[in-house]
């Protein structure tokens, strides 16, 4: 069942029968407005209390941008750490382009 959604960057699919959740993101970046993904990142935080999931699937095939590098470090340093400690967060995954893995370096394996 769709529980979030902001208008073209990201859809929130939670699947009871699984303990899953589907983020849809459609842009990581929009307009350069780290604020709006803020708004999503809480959203998130406030659905992962609410729901019980263990599992996330973040489907980031079909997504434009990047998140800006102040979005990568409060995900790394705050929504993460949160996740883990205050939910039943066990499992996230994450689906991307095709071709980005081949792009990876060896680094970050």
């Amino acid at each position: 069942m769709l529980v979030y959604e902001a208008p073209n960057i990201i859809k929130i699919i939670y699947e009871e029968a699984n303990g899953l959740f589907i983020h849809e993101w459609l842009e990581y970046n929009p307009e350069d407005q780290d604020k709006a993904v803020l708004e999503v990142l809480q959203k998130i935080y406030e659905l992962m209390l609410e729901y019980p999931a263990q599992k996330v699937l973040v489907r980031g095939d079909k997504t434009r941008g990047v998140f800006s590098p102040e979005m990568q470090r409060y995900i790394r340093d705050v929504q993460f750490p949160r996740l883990v400690a205050d939910t039943q967060l066990k499992y996230v995954a994450t689906t991307v382009k095709e071709g980005v893995i081949e792009k990876m370096g060896a680094v970050v394996w």
